[in-house]
């Protein structure tokens, strides 16, 4: 579990791909406007929390399809 939820953050770096084992990743409530394309390479990833960014429907749509076991809770 990592959890960064309500930290204000604006952006992701893109090394956030070298967490192999991370299952859960909480993001609700900060400032996102886009995510790093590393989340997909995230094998282990099961559960995504994106609530309350800004993030557009089609973004959200996008990461749908490319991480397709994973819950997103949007």
């Amino acid at each position: 579990l990592l959890n960064l939820a309500q930290n204000q953050l604006t952006e992701l770096p893109e090394s956030i791909s070298r967490l192999k084992e991370l299952r859960d990743l909480r993001l609700e409530d900060n400032a996102l406007t886009s995510l790093p394309s590393g989340l997909t390479k995230l094998e282990q990833l099961r559960w995504l929390a994106i609530m309350r960014n800004p993030l557009t429907q089609t973004q959200i749509d996008a990461l749908k399809l490319e991480l397709r076991d994973v819950s997103i809770y949007e």
